[in-house]
This record gives C-alpha cells, structure tokens and sequence, in this order.
C-alpha cells in the first residue's frame, strides 16, 4: 500500500514503474540505467575484464560508485566474482541468524534477525536492481558502495550484532527455554557490601 501511494503521488515512482513494466515487455524498452547495467552484466562473462578495466563505468553507466557498483563488480570480476560476493552475503545471513538463535534475551534475538534481514535485503534490491527484475530503487549496496552514512549505518548494526554474540557467549540461564531480562536484575545489597534484607532472626527480634 506504500509503494501504491509513492507511484500515486511521485511523478518518479511512476516514471520508473511505467520503464519497468515496459522493461518486462521488452528489454530494449527499459530505462537508461538498466540497459547500460545489462551492458555491463554482458561485458562482464563469466570472469570479467579484471579489475579496473570497466567501460561502462566510464561511458554511460551512471551513478557507478554508488547505485550501480553491482554492475561494475561484474564487468570487472564476472559471473564467478558476483556469485562470490553474493556467498558472501549468504555468509552473513547465516551468522546473523545464529546469533539471534543463540541470543541471551528475546530483545537481541529480535534484534539481531532485523540488523541481518534489513543488510541482506538492502543488498537483494541492488542487486535485483540492476538486472531489472525490480523498479530502479536508488539504494547503496552494503560495504560496497561509495559513501560515507550508508557504511556508516552498516557498521553500527554489525557492532551491535557483535555486542549480541558476545553476550550470548556468557553463561545461559539454568532454563534454556527461559529468556533473561536484563532490566529485571534487583541488587540486594547495599554498597558498603552490607544486606539491605533484614534476615528472619532479626526481623524476629524487631517484632517484640
């Protein structure tokens, strides 16, 4: 229902929905930015021109640092270099998870699956992007493209991922089916090390 309202309203949206739609029906039809991404998927192979040695980049390609530095990476490295860098990416996904499986509490689970679910799908949409099987969407790949906030953003969630793992590197609760909760610790003792619970022997005493 967003992106309905975004192609309504964005005169944008609808000018790449309506490249896309055509793109579908004929590929020589799409946009600009896809037909010379393809041209660089094409160029590319099956090992690539190597590295630095990219036309398009130089050409026509646009935004080539940033957007469309999938089709770069495969003009340079080819069919085995982008299936390399989405095992990569696979890579990530699955340590991702297993840190949210293995995660303390049920906050850093939940927020460890969103960190990787929302890096792997940033990283889908470009990659999509660029072959045309989804709209121009303008998004940066993560840890690739140039650019300072996105890399920026990117780390952040990784620190946090790695703050979760070493958490779960402590040890378990005696229930493994039992979350912990961190905010739900009450200290018991003052900090002159002295107990702040009366014992039952001298509440006694108290009460005659």
């Amino acid at each position: 229902m967003a992106g309905w309202v975004v192609v309504q309203m964005s005169s944008t949206g609808r000018t790449r929905m309506a490249s896309y739609l055509a793109g579908l029906k004929d590929p020589l039809k799409s946009s600009s930015h896809i037909l010379w991404s393809l041209e660089s998927v094409y160029r590319g192979g099956l090992f690539g021109v190597g590295i630095g040695n990219a036309t398009t980049k130089l050409i026509g390609l646009p935004f080539s640092a940033t957007d469309s530095i999938f089709a770069v990476i495969v003009e340079e490295l080819g069919f085995v270099g982008a299936l390399g860098l989405i095992a990569l990416y696979g890579i990530l996904l699955w340590r991702g998870l297993v840190i949210a499986s293995r995660a303390p509490d049920l906050l850093g689970s939940v927020m460890a699956a969103g960190l990787t679910f929302w890096i792997i799908i940033e990283a889908l949409i470009n990659m999509t992007m660029i072959i045309g099987l989804i709209p121009v969407a303008g998004n940066a790949l993560p840890f690739v493209s140039g650019g300072g906030s996105n890399l920026i953003a990117t780390l952040t969630a990784i620190g946090i991922l790695l703050g979760i793992s070493r958490q779960s590197g402590q040890k378990a609760p005696a229930d493994s089916n039992e979350r912990r909760s961190y905010s739900a610790t009450v200290d018991l003792r003052r900090r002159d090390r002295r107990r702040s619970v009366s014992r039952p022997g001298r509440a006694a005493s108290h009460q005659r």
